[in-house]
């Protein structure tokens, strides 16, 4: 596979049969994902068709040429409770289509399923940790107002007019914004939520504009509408 060929960029993490995060990057834009990067598992997915955002070059600039050559599949025998990290590239595209209807040539699977405990340790383990890392972090803020929009109805001026929702309906889905802002903060990266509405204005199905405020006072994080 040459790296010229890559279109696609899919990451998929899982503790035993809880989804961690799901992340499809194309080359043409198209930015898929479910989850926060941690536990509970988040029930609210988004599809953006978004040209120019830039997350696939990112991740591509720190894409290892041997990641490339072979697939990987590692399997720790007789895991307690394991932990997968997946990733997955499209080569070559073959059939002129752009997102979820592409077809590719050429594919590399490198997949380490280990347990939650072990004591192994390897170079490319670490690697598809910082880019599964990396690409969490670069669709940090499209994701939450991806959620804004499906937990309270109110879409973000930032997000791309062609996006999609996905969320079960029969549930209330106010407590997968605490969920994702507490998976920020304990993530080893401690990614800085506070920021993600600042400078944006949401419309409800009324188109009427309002501004989301986050507070923290005394050490308690709490948010309102403005």
């Amino acid at each position: 596979m040459r790296r010229a060929d890559i279109g696609l960029i899919t990451f998929h993490m899982k503790v035993g049969n809880k989804e961690v995060v799901q992340l499809k990057v194309y080359r043409d834009g198209t930015l898929i994902r479910i989850g926060g990067g941690g536990l509970p598992p988040l029930a609210i997915g988004a599809v953006s068709y978004w040209p120019g955002n830039g997350i696939f070059d990112k991740l591509m600039e720190k894409l290892p040429p041997q990641f490339l050559l072979n697939d990987i599949d590692y399997i720790e025998e007789d895991p307690e409770q394991p932990v997968t990290y997946e990733m997955r590239l499209g080569g070559s595209l073959i059939n002129g289509m752009i997102g979820e209807q592409a077809t590719w040539a050429e594919t590399r699977f490198i997949r380490f399923l280990l347990d939650v405990d072990t004591k192994f340790r390897s170079p490319v383990l670490v690697l598809i940790d910082n880019l599964i890392k990396d690409a969490i972090g670069h669709s940090n803020s499209w994701y939450f107002d991806a959620l804004i929009w499906a937990i309270f109805e109110r879409r973000s001026n930032r997000l791309p007019r062609q996006t999609l929702i996905a969320k079960p309906e029969a549930e209330e889905l106010k407590p997968e914004l605490g969920n994702f802002l507490s998976q920020m903060l304990h993530n080893p990266r401690k990614w800085n939520f506070m920021v993600f509405p600042e400078g944006k204005t949401y419309y409800d199905t009324d188109g009427n504009a309002h501004k989301l405020v986050f507070r923290i006072d005394e050490g308690k994080f709490s948010y309102h509408w403005a």
